[in-house]
């Protein structure tokens, strides 16, 4: 690659297929059998901002769609029959964390640090929406939930949880919070060490539902009980 990457994801709909976000603002597709060089490459003329998360979306409202996360921007790229993309800007605000997209749930999940205009960190959740006239795809925003007062690392700050449950770090407060989609209020907390997370993940599991998160020293286990 030209360009050092900062965000990678595997299609779940094909699995040979690996999304690389490269810090020059480019969205690299290799088919993993021959790395040769990039199937695809997405980009934005004139926006070289660094891919911060790269998703895929495969559902018959929007089928074949990357989502990608730049710092300050958010775009959808609907691939074409003859493999080209149509892209659409996201109507999200930044400068943005991290990205994710739950397929079960159908919603996207945006962690997005404050700017000039909101002095707060936001894990924004929202579904994608096909419009017409013109034909084009955009997002509803379902909830907002709001973070600390800062936001200091570039890192993935929010996940999906099972049972319809947002984790959410909040600096301020030194805690990953926990939301629920269904009503919006917070149901919960979870204490972090040194105040520090780099990535988290909900797992369901047979022996419970947890809150995995990772700082610079450990990962930390958190086992919760919802209804």
């Amino acid at each position: 690659m030209e360009s050092a990457p900062w965000s990678c994801s595997w299609n779940p709909k094909k699995s040979d297929e690996l999304l690389v976000g490269t810090q020059n603002g480019t969205v690299n597709i290799f088919d993993i059998r021959n790395l040769n060089g990039p199937v695809h490459s997405l980009n934005i003329p004139g926006d070289f901002n660094p891919v911060v998360s790269v998703a895929t979306v495969n559902e018959p409202l929007c089928p074949d769609v990357v989502l990608v996360a730049k710092l300050t921007t958010a775009w959808a790229f609907e691939c074409n029959s003859d493999g080209t993309f149509n892209r659409y800007l996201l109507p999200l605000e930044g400068p943005f964390l991290s990205m994710t997209y739950e397929e079960k749930s159908k919603q996207m999940l945006v962690s997005s640090r404050p700017n000039s205009q909101i002095n707060f960190a936001r894990h924004t959740v929202a579904y994608l929406e096909r419009t017409s006239e013109p034909d084009t795809i955009s997002c509803n925003i379902v909830h907002a939930f709001k973070g600390g007062c800062t936001a200091k690392l570039l890192a993935k700050t929010s996940c999906f949880l099972p049972n319809n449950i947002v984790a959410g770090h909040h600096e301020t407060r030194k805690s990953i919070l926990l939301y629920s989609i269904n009503t919006g209020e917070e149901v919960g907390s979870c204490p972090t060490h040194d105040n520090l997370v780099l990535d988290m993940k909900g797992l369901d599991t047979a022996s419970g539902k947890f809150l995995v998160y990772l700082n610079e020293k450990k990962i930390e286990f958190f086992k919760f009980n919802v209804s």
